[in-house]
């Protein structure tokens, strides 16, 4: 497993495919406190992500489509974003965020708190949640 960890370096963009399909073995993404505006359209094309952090960025909006082939995907911090509004595959998959703890669960889905950690452990083997 990969972890990529980017948080604090001022980035403004990614280019496309960073994530994307080719980095078959990432499973961790840290992206928070940076000056991210949107991610590319490629970050749900990286299937292998379990983790993704992109906190206390400005980002306005989510790629609109490929959230359905996010499987791996547990947990999903955006908080502290510009976000006007979820894209709807995004909550066809994950279901609609609750309003005080922004935990969006879907049946089969379980819901974990987010450790906010280096994890030392398999991320992918952990119950899932998407922070919001």
């Amino acid at each position: 497993a990969l972890y990529l960890q980017l948080r604090q370096n001022q980035i403004k963009t990614l280019p496309e495919g960073l994530p994307g399909p080719d980095l078959l073995n990432l499973s961790l993404l840290h992206l928070s406190s940076n000056k991210l505006t949107s991610l590319p359209d490629s970050t749900t094309q990286c299937t292998s992500l379990c983790t993704l952090y992109v906190n206390g960025n400005a980002i306005t909006s989510l790629p609109m489509n490929g959230w359905k082939n996010m499987k791996k995907l547990k947990t999903f911090n955006v908080g502290s974003n510009n976000l006007d509004a979820l894209p709807d595959e995004f909550v066809e998959r994950f279901g609609e965020p609750d309003s005080k703890t922004g935990d969006c669960t879907k049946v089969g889905l379980d819901v974990c708190t987010l450790i906010y950690v280096f994890f030392p452990f398999d991320l992918c083997t952990e119950n899932r949640s998407i922070l919001i």
